[in-house]
């Protein structure tokens, strides 16, 4: 493998790093750290590892396919099944959206205390600049990302050393124990999101060419996807471990108010810390997904948007529920509520991923079988336990309105996983012509042969 060609096929797998960062993310850490103390380590660690594998399923898929999980959707489901796995994943996009955009909302006004009302259309203005250098760079995009990474883990981690948590305690922390399911379900939700699997294998599917075969760019997505994972996880690591500190037990913190409660205890430079740490969060993971929406539209539904239009649309559509939720409800709690959103819909990706994954027509020599598909399906079946017990969990407490809603949504989410699984499939792909390419080398998802000549 040439240097540059091994140059043009990295960078993009941070971008799948930013999503497992983002302020649901965050708030999550935060409640089960509460709600768990240190024992709530070994999730996050559980959560990560179950990352990879549905992670390396998703950019496989797309390698060896030359299609993303949108466009195999859209070429094997009927119609019906088409669009609604669409409108979900729509739905839960613009969740997370709402949620970094609040996150970051949040962090801008700590650090400078202008009014978050303000500070919402000041987010959405600095996305759309940092999603306009992709047009000018992709590196340069992605040394951004870098930067935002960096940022994250020089400020999470300084906080984790002024905290200096007691050791033994972590190494504890790292043995399974029975989790609190609503708490579980949320930081589940939070880092394994249905928006990363479609923009790995979007992302994937671009770096193959006549000088990296598909063994060689899949090689190579394997080692950077391990790398970003477990810089995640340390990351959400250091979070948990801060807050799971026994000075948190009795305080009631959110996004809004840890850096309040960090500088209690700790000095006046953790506020800070932690303001920036979300900020670089915030902005970082709306950036992406944006990305994820605009090859969403264009796989599933084959509308050959533009990016800038579509980052225009999703900007303004985000903005409105951004704004009312600041003005009129808790912002913290609804970040909370978005990350249940996610992982309710989990199982409509994951389930047509899976039957991809294992299509022999699909994936030819490439296909999963033994061992990678049983253990796959198990963890995706405890997955939907998870999911489903949760919905339980609520009801036990809840009035007659939300009693009879979540009944509902048990029945519709677990009918529709059982058409997803055993609905028949084409086992087509879509083919791609030249202009299709000639738009990934004019956007320098791919390298051009000619020009490295």
């Amino acid at each position: 493998m040439r240097f540059k060609d091994v140059f043009l096929a990295i960078g993009s797998t941070i971008l799948i790093s930013m999503a497992c960062l983002d302020p649901g993310n965050l708030q999550g850490d935060i409640e089960i750290s509460q709600d768990m103390s240190y024992k709530s380590i070994w999730i996050i660690l559980y959560s990560h590892i179950l990352l990879y594998f549905f992670q390396e399923i998703s950019f496989v898929v797309g390698c060896i396919t030359d299609n993303d999980l949108g466009e195999l959707i859209a070429s094997n489901y009927p119609r019906g099944l088409k669009l609604f796995i669409w409108a979900s994943s729509e739905i839960s996009v613009i969740a997370a959206d709402v949620q970094e955009i609040l996150g970051s909302a949040i962090a801008l006004y700590l650090l400078t205390g202008l009014s978050q009302t303000l500070c919402v259309p000041i987010i959405v203005v600095l996305v759309f600049g940092i999603l306009l250098i992709q047009e000018w760079a992709e590196k340069a995009f992605q040394m951004v990302f870098v930067v935002f990474l960096g940022m994250m883990a020089y400020c999470f981690a300084h906080v984790f050393f002024l905290q200096k948590p007691d050791m033994s305690d972590i190494i504890n922390g790292f043995i399974p124990n029975i989790p609190n399911t609503w708490a579980f379900t949320a930081v589940i939700g939070a880092i394994i999101m249905p928006q990363n699997l479609f923009l790995h294998s979007s992302l994937v599917k671009s770096k193959s060419s006549e000088r990296l075969s598909k063994k060689k760019v899949i090689r190579i997505f394997r080692i950077e996807t391990v790398v970003v994972i477990a810089v995640s996880f340390i990351i959400n690591f250091f979070i948990v471990s801060v807050f799971a500190h026994p000075n948190y037990k009795d305080e009631k913190i959110d996004l809004e108010n840890a850096g309040v409660m960090l500088a209690k205890y700790l000095p006046e430079i953790s506020k800070l810390l932690w303001g920036f740490g979300l900020l670089a969060s915030g902005i970082s993971s709306s950036s992406t997904g944006a990305l994820v929406g605009y090859y969403l539209m264009n796989g599933m539904l084959d509308v050959q948007v533009s990016r800038n239009l579509r980052m225009i649309i999703t900007r303004f559509i985000t903005l409105i529920p951004c704004l009312i939720i600041i003005l009129t409800l808790d912002a913290n709690k609804m970040i909370s509520l978005l990350n249940i959103l996610q992982f309710i819909q989990l199982p409509f990706v994951i389930i047509p991923l899976i039957r991809f994954a294992m299509s022999s027509k699909l994936m030819g020599e490439h296909v999963y079988k033994g061992f990678k598909v049983y253990f796959v399906i198990f963890f995706a079946s405890v997955l939907q336990a998870i999911n489903l017990y949760s919905i339980f969990e609520v009801l036990s407490e809840a009035g007659n309105v939300v009693r009879i809603f979540s009944y509902i949504l048990i029945v519709l989410q677990t009918g529709l996983s059982i058409v997803l699984i055993y609905s028949p499939i084409t086992q087509e792909l879509k083919s791609h012509p030249s202009k299709h390419r000639s738009s990934f080398l004019q956007e320098g998802l791919i390298p051009d042969e000619d020009a490295l000549e």
